[in-house]
């Protein structure tokens, strides 16, 4: 079954996302109750790196709050797990937590420079949390701010390649895993997708029609990807419109650099803030190549079916990408008002 004190992990993170939940006004008690005072807090740009607990409440909370009043997550994937020495050489078995949803909210005032529409607007998010001794002591984190972009009518990228949709749950409505699950079903989960990530993606510079994966997949898989790239249903959407931008953009691009990486039960997370490393030689959401070296911030929620993988939630910080590469696309948000 899962570990003990990672099952008491994710009982204290699903509390605290539940109470901020029922109390948006009160999320500074809450980040005093659940929080490290010291704790880490890395997010997507922006934001990027944010440490202490105040810090994170008068950087982020604050002008969250006073765009959104009534915010609050819709969580449909949470899932714990212990990451071992494997993963960046870690001399500690760390113990994470990991959800994905939407935030939701009334977007009642101007965010990042994003016009605010006075409508409920939805944007997913992707968490990972490590607990020590009960409190939260690092946070890594992810939501789309292109899709808020998009909602509020402003195009600063060209077209999705993918389909764009209000990204679902799992199909068989079971991401939530609150109660303790088998371990060997999660040590499946885990094998599968170190199995795809390092046996079946080839990252060879060259075939990035048939980068090896199929083996891995259900053939009715799916990949929701975020707003920017899309959603892909099949292999073949997904190659296309998926993994062939970016891989065009990148061809050298190499994976694996991961903060965490665990299964529970059907399910299995990974990200990292340098989980994919790339050179920017081809063109890349409209802008032409400048032999830049690219970090990329990702996260990836999984179900699985049987020995197969068969559904793959991913967040992308596209903005912190395109910055990388000489585009600043709240500056673009910016001009686009200026010119209006």
């Amino acid at each position: 079954m899962t570990h003990p004190i990672v099952q008491q992990s994710k009982t204290t993170v699903w509390n605290f996302w539940q109470r901020c939940n029922q109390a948006p006004g009160r999320i500074g008690d809450l980040l005093d109750e659940f929080m490290d005072e010291d704790i880490l807090w890395q997010g997507p740009h922006p934001f990027n790196n944010i440490q202490g607990r105040d810090a994170l409440y008068r950087e982020l909370w604050q002008p969250l709050l006073r765009s959104f009043p009534d915010l609050h997550k819709r969580t449909y994937l949470f899932l714990g797990g212990q990451v071992g020495p494997e993963v960046h050489k870690l001399e500690d078995t760390q113990d994470w937590v990991a959800g994905m949803g939407d935030y939701i909210g009334t977007f009642a005032e101007d965010f990042l420079g994003i016009p605010a529409t006075g409508q409920t607007v939805h944007f997913r998010f992707g968490e990972f949390s490590r607990l020590v001794d009960g409190k939260i002591v690092e946070i890594y984190t992810l939501f789309d701010i292109i899709s808020l972009m998009k909602q509020a009518g402003v195009d600063v990228v060209p077209p999705s390649p993918g389909r764009e949709i209000w990204v679902p749950g799992p199909m068989a409505g079971n991401g939530v895993l609150l109660e303790p699950q088998d371990e060997q079903e999660s040590q499946k989960s885990f094998q599968v997708l170190y199995n795809m990530l390092f046996k079946g993606m080839q990252y060879d510079k060259t075939d990035r029609e048939k980068p090896g994966m199929e083996g891995h997949w259900t053939e009715d898989m799916v990949w929701y990807g975020p707003s920017g790239i899309g959603s892909a249903f099949g292999m073949e959407e997904f190659y296309r419109n998926a993994q062939g931008p970016i891989v065009a953009g990148h061809p050298d691009r190499i994976g694996g650099f991961h903060k965490a990486r665990f299964g529970e039960g059907h399910c299995a997370a990974m990200g990292g803030l340098r989980a994919l490393q790339g050179t920017h030689t081809g063109e890349f959401m409209g802008i032409a190549p400048t032999g830049n070296r690219v970090e990329w911030r990702i996260m990836d929620f999984y179900t699985r079916r049987d020995d197969l993988l068969h559904e793959d939630w991913v967040l992308v910080d596209l903005l912190y990408a395109c910055l990388q590469i000489g585009v600043d696309l709240l500056e673009r948000v910016k001009g686009l008002r200026e010119a209006a």
